[in-house]
C-alpha cells in the first residue's frame, strides 16, 4: 500500500510513516544549515532542535503535512553527526553572560584605578621588570581521546598515553619589560614521579615544576610559584644594586628591602584571605586583582 507516495509495509500494523526510515536527502542539507543557524545562539539549541527542523524541511520537501511524519524523526546520533560534520560545530563550555554596558564600564574604571597605581609606584622608583603578570592555562599535549582506531577484532586496545598525561596546567609569569620571570607547569599526580625526569627538568631551569591531584592549580602550587617568582626577584634586586653602589647585599638584606607587584586574575584561590596572608608571610610583594582584567574588549 501506499500514502503520499510512500511505500508502507502491508501486514502489520504501522502508525502513519512509523514504518519509513529516516532518509534526508544531501541537497536539503542547504536548507536545514539555514533553519539551524537562524535560531544557532537561541538558549536551549541543540540536537532535539535539529531533530524537528529536520523534519519540517522534509515535510515540505516531500509535501507531506507536518502531522503525518510521525516515523520521519532522525536519531539523536544523526541531528549530533549532522551538527558536527555539516554545520562544522562544537560543543564549548559557556564561559559567563554577555556584560551589560554599565558593567564593561565599571571593569573599566577599576582597571584604570590599577593602573593609575602603577604609575605612582613606577613615578617612585619601581622598575618595570618588577611588575609582574600571570595567569594559568591548560596545555593539551596530543590531540588523543579515550577511543583509538583499531583492526576490527582486536583482542586488546591499548593507547600511548594515560589520559591524566595528555594535559598539564602552565602559568607563564612575566614582566613590564617584555621578559620571562619563570613559567609553571603542573602535572597530574601525587608524587614527583608523575613530573618530567630529573634531567628533563634540568634542561629547562626558568621552569618550576609541580604536581597536583588534578593536574590543575590550586593554593598549594600557587604559594610554591610565588615563592619562585619572589626568589628572582630578590636575585634581580642584588643584582641592581650592586651595578649602581658597588656594595653586595646578603640575602637577608634584599628580601628586606625588595619590592615587587604581582598582578592576577580574580580566581578565588587569589584573592582568598588564606592566600593573602601565605602570600605576605613567605613573600614581600603587593597582590593586585584587577577585576576582569581579561575580558574581550
Amino acid at each position: 500500500m501506499k500514502k503520499h507516495g510512500i511505500d508502507v509495509p502491508s501486514g502489520r500494523t504501522c502508525h502513519r510513516l512509523a514504518c519509513r526510515p529516516f532518509l534526508f536527502e544531501p541537497q536539503w542539507y542547504p536548507d536545514l544549515i539555514t533553519k539551524c543557524r537562524e535560531v544557532l545562539y537561541t538558549p536551549g539549541f541543540g540536537v532535539s532542535t535539529v531533530k524537528a527542523f529536520s523534519v519540517m524541511v522534509m515535510c515540505d520537501k516531500m509535501g507531506l503535512p507536518v502531522e503525518d511524519a510521525f516515523g520521519l524523526m532522525p536519531s539523536d546520533k544523526w541531528a549530533w553527526w549532522f551538527m558536527r560534520q555539516q554545520m562544522g560545530l562544537v560543543m564549548r563550555r559557556a564561559s559567563g553572560t554577555p556584560v551589560a554596558a554599565e558593567v564593561a564600564d565599571k571593569q573599566d574604571e577599576l582597571h584604570l584605578i590599577t593602573l593609575q597605581r602603577l604609575s605612582v609606584m613606577i613615578h617612585s622608583g619601581l622598575k618595570l621588570k618588577y611588575i609582574i603578570g600571570s595567569d594559568e592555562f591548560g596545555l593539551h599535549l596530543f590531540p588523543v581521546a579515550d577511543y583509538v582506531w583499531r583492526d576490527k577484532g582486536s583482542q586488546k586496545v591499548a593507547a600511548d598515553l594515560k589520559e591524566d598525561k595528555r594535559q598539564y596546567t602552565g602559568d607563564c609569569a612575566h614582566n613590564a619589560e617584555g621578559g620571562v620571570v619563570c613559567v609553571h607547569q603542573i602535572w597530574g599526580g601525587s608524587t614527583e614521579r608523575s613530573m618530567p625526569s630529573p634531567q628533563k627538568r634540568a634542561q629547562h631551569p626558568h621552569f618550576h615544576f609541580a604536581y597536583s591531584p588534578n593536574h590543575w592549580a590550586n593554593l598549594d602550587t600557587k604559594i610554591a610559584f610565588a615563592k619562585r617568582i619572589w626568589g628572582w626577584v630578590v636575585d634581580e634586586f642584588m643584582k641592581d644594586h650592586k651595578a649602581e653602589t658597588g656594595v653586595d647585599l646578603t640575602r637577608a638584606e634584599a628580601e628586606t628591602r625588595a619590592r615587587c607587584v604581582w598582578l592576577l586574575d580574580c580566581w578565588p584561590d587569589n584573592t582568598s584571605e588564606v592566600n593573602t596572608k601565605l602570600v605576605t608571610q613567605h613573600v614581600n610583594k603587593q597582590t593586585l586583582h584587577p577585576q576582569h582584567c581579561t575580558r574581550d574588549p
